[in-house]
């Protein structure tokens, strides 16, 4: 198996399991409320008193209604939300790692095109946005730090006792974004930093 289609069985996608899991949750509810109506139905001879008012409801609408038509457009439109949620794949919650040591000193990039000695890791979004909270951490000035991260960003929220926060700024966004260079992240995240300064609170 090629380097590439590694990485890519290794950068997985949302499961969908909560969605999934309230699509059914819903489903079993339907179907126990829809035996439990037959069941009495074929019981007492009628069903629930409950459900006349709507079933009359429905009996008089007609195709023309406009209700009906809503109603029906409304089914159809989560019908296509979920299967467009089944069949889309959700953001990657990983980013590629690569880390090349060539062979012999030399290129690690052979003559057929394929890496010498190349592995490839991934790094879950979480362990990114750590590792980008703990070097802002070290840089003099910051007192307080959190992160988050998509593939393609690293936001930043940094706290700091000094009044002019420019330089910092700058020196957060630059440590930190040659930290995710350095480690092989491929590719390396957009960084960007809001700093509030308590002397200005």
């Amino acid at each position: 198996m090629s380097t590439t289609a590694e990485t890519q069985r290794l950068r997985r996608r949302p499961s969908r399991a909560i969605p999934a899991i309230i699509v059914s949750v819903i489903m079993i509810l339907a179907g126990a409320g829809l035996a439990w109506m037959s069941i009495a139905k074929l019981v007492n001879g009628s069903w629930p008193v409950f459900l006349r008012e709507p079933r009359n409801w429905l009996a008089e609408l007609s195709w023309a209604d406009p209700v009906g038509w809503a109603i029906g457009g409304a089914a159809a439109l989560l019908g296509l939300v979920l299967i467009l949620a089944a069949l889309i794949p959700g953001q990657p919650n990983t980013v590629r790692v690569t880390h090349r040591e060539p062979a012999d000193g030399g290129s690690d990039v052979a003559s057929d095109g394929s890496t010498n000695g190349a592995e490839d890791f991934v790094l879950t979004r979480k362990a990114i946005a750590r590792l980008a909270a703990t070097q802002a951490d070290q840089i003099d000035g910051v007192s307080a730090v959190s992160a988050s991260a998509s593939t393609s960003r690293v936001q930043l929220s940094i706290s700091t006792p000094l009044y002019e926060t420019r330089a910092l700024h700058e020196q957060v966004v630059s440590e930190v974004s040659r930290r995710l260079s350095e480690v092989g992240l491929d590719p390396v995240p957009r960084v960007t930093a809001t700093i509030r300064s308590k002397a200005a609170s």
